[in-house]
């Protein structure tokens, strides 16, 4: 069985090959995946590539999907920060 990032990882390359019109949609949703994995830094990466495509498209709502799904990631990082200080300071 394939996994769901070899899946959205194909959804990009043929959203890029043929289909652009979609590639926002793709990126956002793989972006929204990775930082549900934990991995922020590329769903970071994904988001603003998919942030950049929404906004010129011009279509506020998409582009205010996109932006929440960063508000959120940077929600983490911020507990993730706080939790390592945390941790560094001797609280748990």
């Amino acid at each position: 069985m394939e996994t769901a990032d070899v899946l959205y990882r194909r959804a990009m390359a043929t959203a890029r090959s043929r289909q652009p019109e979609l590639l926002d949609y793709a990126l956002r949703h793989f972006g929204k995946h990775l930082l549900e994995k934990g991995n922020l830094v590329l769903a970071r990466s994904h988001l603003r590539e998919a942030l950049r495509l929404r906004i010129a498209k011009r279509d506020t709502g998409l582009v205010q999907s996109t932006q929440s799904t960063q508000s959120a990631l940077d929600r983490v990082k911020a507990r993730i920060g706080q939790a390592g200080a945390d941790l560094s300071a001797g609280r748990e």
